[in-house]
């Protein structure tokens, strides 16, 4: 989703000049400066699409075909900046933290559920406890071709991510997984301001616990505040690397140093999720609701800043700031999914032969029966934002759409053509269902703060 650019604020802003640091984070991109980001973005591997600043209509930037592209051209493959599975759904999926693949094998994701169904609070990866469980599942019939890649824990030892390789597991800690791990020590650095400490409440310098608790806050509220906390460490991380290669630890360079941080999330359409969320039809008093969400979000924040807050960059943890990232998901994000092992096992025992299917299936029904289990098959779900997919615009009739093939990670997106689309052309998606009546289109893009005036909403209104 991309809204309109200004061509006269700066991009740099200098540190006395009338503009505060909180305002300059939140401020829209000069032209230049989304231009310059994003070519940099693009210059591998994506040569069928340029970011355009002002895509017109007043709907800001927005994705421009640089080439000719038939139906079915792939578009663009991007990993995401930030991304989490949902907490309610690591019950039921064990995956990895970092790129969604299923993690084990078909007995270790049945395992794995029960373990869950035991499990109170806060889903932890105990390794050792699912490992005990499995040994106690029996080989199921024809399971061993979902072999799948045995889980890799936190290099700190913290039970909060798993992954599916070192090589993943090493992205995550680069990323974001250093400053929020529970067992990390790159967590917060410098002492918290007066204010901050009241606002926050005493801490007892004990990261993992400050951790725990802002993780247990997220999980009983809502877990995109575990994403926006990737965001805020990922900024963490990348302001503290500037920072050491300037070689400086004046203010202004520490100023400069969260402006390079920030970069990737400055360029995204944000709005304060108080703002930005739409009123539930059951609300009588919106007032009210949205000074709860806001309310929720400042409990959120202080939670994070006992743990991780950074002196250098206060700014970043500023509730303008934090609202603003929740925001920016709630309008941006792209929804995860992708079927699991466990259902794609069920399709192959129904497709053998009569005799086969039935020892098959009587096999199933014993371990589920024995691991207390029903027959759900959950997919992988989860939440990403993403640099590039988060610049295409609505359109109630898209010529692209968003499609994984096998051979794609779970994490990624994927954008294929649906039509031929010609050089110059603007590149859309549908944010919603387009089959939906004009109405309930309409009221389905309430979430996301526009009308829509699409050429099919234009002609159907």
């Amino acid at each position: 989703m991309a809204f309109a650019s200004s061509s006269h604020t700066r991009n740099t802003v200098e540190i006395g000049d009338g503009q505060s640091c909180v305002e300059a984070l939140l401020a829209v991109p000069r032209r230049g400066h989304i231009q310059q980001y994003y070519e940099e973005v693009l210059k591998d591997n994506h040569d069928a699409i340029s970011i355009s600043p002002d895509s017109g209509q007043g709907k800001g930037k927005g994705v421009i075909a640089r080439q000719d592209l038939c139906n079915g051209d792939n578009i663009l493959r991007e990993p995401p900046l930030v991304a989490g599975q949902h907490t309610t759904n690591k019950c039921h999926a064990l995956a990895c933290s970092q790129c969604f693949q299923f993690l084990g094998s078909i007995e270790m994701q049945l395992a794995w559920c029960q373990l869950m169904a035991a499990a109170d609070g806060t889903p932890l990866y105990d390794l050792q406890a699912l490992t005990a469980i499995q040994n106690q599942v029996p080989f199921l019939p024809y399971s061993k071709q979902w072999q799948l890649p045995q889980p890799v824990p936190c290099s700190s030892g913290c039970q909060d991510e798993v992954y599916c390789s070192q090589k993943c597991a090493a992205a995550a800690w680069a990323a974001h997984h250093s400053v929020l791990c529970c067992h990390g020590s790159q967590g917060r650095v410098g002492k918290l301001s007066a204010a901050t400490s009241s606002e926050a409440g005493p801490s007892s310098g004990n990261h993992a616990e400050e951790m725990r608790a802002f993780q247990e806050h997220a999980n009983s509220t809502n877990d995109v505040f575990l994403v926006a906390a990737q965001a805020v460490a990922n900024t963490l991380i990348r302001a503290r690397e500037a920072l050491c290669f300037s070689g400086q630890d004046s203010k202004k360079a520490c100023w400069h140093a969260l402006l390079k941080g920030w970069e990737p999330y400055h360029m995204g359409w944000k709005k304060p999720w108080w703002q930005s969320v739409a009123c539930p039809d059951d609300v009588d008093n919106e007032q009210e609701f949205r000074q709860e969400l806001k309310d929720l979000a400042s409990d959120s924040l202080n939670l994070l800043k006992a743990a991780i807050y950074d002196e250098r960059f206060p700014a970043l943890f500023d509730l303008d700031v934090y609202g603003s990232i929740v925001g920016m998901f709630e309008l941006n994000n792209l929804g995860i999914m992708s079927p699991s092992p466990i259902q794609e096992y069920s399709e192959a025992v129904a497709d053998l032969p009569h005799a086969d299917k039935a020892a098959a299936q009587a096999g199933v029904a014993s371990v589920l029966s024995q691991l207390d289990l029903d027959t759900d098959e959950p997919c992988v779900e989860g939440t990403a934002f993403y640099a590039v997919q988060s610049c295409f615009n609505h359109s109630c009739q898209p010529n692209a759409h968003a499609l994984r093939s096998g051979d794609d990670p779970n994490s990624f997106a994927v954008i294929v053509a649906l039509q031929a689309i010609s050089t110059g052309d603007e590149v859309t998606l549908s944010y919603i269902d387009e089959s939906l009546p004009f109405e309930e289109r309409q009221e389905a893009l309430q979430d996301y703060g526009f009308v829509c005036r699409c050429p099919l909403c234009q002609q159907q209104q």
